[in-house]
């Protein structure tokens, strides 16, 4: 069940420059910029008395995955008297990719070893709300089909042929 008010958009307004002070200033739009993506404010605030709080999250590399992962699994609003509205911004071409570009040289690993790579916290984790369970990178991969070849990559195998 989804609790956080995220509707998301694109919004691709140009930086305007301000000639004067020589700065990038974003323009009279309140989330102006190439790779931001907002939700559509507190959608529900108009026809309900909750005040609306506004939370952004910078990067949607692995921590701000996170950071949306505790968001979502904290926030319940049956128990807060408030809406929730997360901003989300991240710059890259594929948000969730943070660093770790698929552009990047094939090289370029997450120096990770994908069985501990997860967005989902276990028993170890106190007193940060309820835990949510969820498959590791290196499973999540698996059941997306996913496969190691003999050249090292890593390419995802279909039913089709040919």
């Amino acid at each position: 069940m989804e609790h956080i008010n995220l509707t998301a958009e694109v919004d691709e307004s140009p930086m305007e420059t301000n000639s004067e002070s020589n700065k990038s200033e974003r323009s009279s739009n309140p989330c102006p910029n190439d790779g931001v993506l907002r939700s559509n404010g507190c959608a529900h605030s108009s026809s309900s008395s909750k005040e609306c709080a506004k939370v952004a999250i910078i990067g949607l590399g692995a921590r701000g995955l996170n950071v949306l992962e505790r968001l979502s699994a904290i926030y319940d609003p049956n128990k807060h008297d408030y809406e929730l509205d997360v901003y989300l911004f991240d710059p890259g071409s594929s948000p969730g990719q943070g660093v770790h570009s698929s552009e990047q040289n094939s090289y370029l690993l997450i120096n990770t070893v994908a069985c501990q790579v997860t967005m989902f916290g276990d028993e170890s984790v106190t007193d940060y709300g309820p835990l949510r369970k969820g498959p590791g990178f290196f499973d999540w991969a698996k059941q997306q089909g996913y496969r190691r070849m003999p050249n090292n990559q890593y390419l995802i195998t279909t039913d089709e042929t040919g």
